[in-house]
């Protein structure tokens, strides 16, 4: 396939495209509407909505993105805290409970936003687009490539062991959950360890030797990533989740399969 990059209008063409492809960004991410008005603060791009229930607001630009399109959105972030009871009726797929999230989509990030959104303790996702386009048949796409962050507190000189990783998570549900997790992978004789010796929040995975996955821990959920037998790759983003049941559900099955071919 011959393709080539192109540029998009920011509402008449990226927005369409990307509310069609919501499912390359994040597995089960919904869209609820897109320019809404929310007064004085301006008019979100999109609002999504995960599989977990938490509102998404997504804030797209067809040029490269710097810190005033992270205030923007955060501005956007500060009316929908305050006002989600009030949002969550026309739109009932919202968890009113859950923690509100980012995601500012563009072209390119210049250096500060990308500094920034290390250092603001907010469910921040920078998500690089590539508009593309089919010489042939003229048919124009988009990829996603996400941008990985790492956090203030996560880049540290010193190494972490297992249970430095695992107090990182401060909802103590969430972190009794994940240590399920922990239990239910050594019975299975999976051997766990800190990737790269720690200095990440990462859990390394490894079955006589061989990779089966890596599970990431955040503030108040966790994140787990396995190899995809069919695609011959990891899968990426990583699958986001809560309770050790919804690990065993979408997770685990991926990990005993790669347990039989190691």
């Amino acid at each position: 396939m011959d393709i080539e990059r192109v540029k998009l209008h920011e509402v008449k063409e990226l927005e369409p495209l990307v509310l069609s492809t919501l499912e390359q960004i994040e597995e089960g991410l919904k869209p609820l509407d897109n320019q809404i008005s929310i007064g004085e603060q301006g008019r979100p791009d999109i609002l999504a909505v995960d599989s977990d229930g938490s509102l998404a607001i997504l804030e797209l630009k067809s040029v490269p993105a710097g810190t005033p399109a992270l205030e923007q959105v955060v501005r956007y972030y500060d009316w929908f805290s305050e006002n989600i009871s009030l949002i969550s009726r026309p739109f009932p797929e919202i968890n009113p409970l859950n923690s509100i999230r980012i995601f500012v989509i563009a072209t390119e990030f210049n250096e500060e936003i990308v500094r920034l959104s290390k250092y603001l303790d907010l469910d921040i996702s920078l998500i690089r687009v590539i508009p593309v386009k089919e010489k042939k048949k003229k048919d124009v796409g988009i990829l996603y490539e996400s941008i990985e962050l790492e956090r203030r507190d996560e880049n540290i000189s010193e190494f972490r062991s297992i249970e430095d990783i695992i107090s990182y998570i401060t909802d103590e549900k969430t972190k009794s959950e994940f240590s399920k997790v922990l239990t239910s992978l050594t019975e299975q004789g999976i051997e766990l360890s800190p990737w790269k010796g720690g200095k990440k929040l990462w859990i390394e995975c490894r079955h006589k030797g061989e990779d089966v996955g890596y599970l990431q821990t955040r503030r108040k959920f966790f994140r787990c990533q396995y190899y995809n037998q069919e695609k011959e790759e990891y899968i990426w983003p990583p699958v986001k989740c809560y309770t050790h049941e919804e690990w065993k559900s979408n997770v685990l099955p991926y990990f005993i399969e790669s347990i039989k071919d190691a």
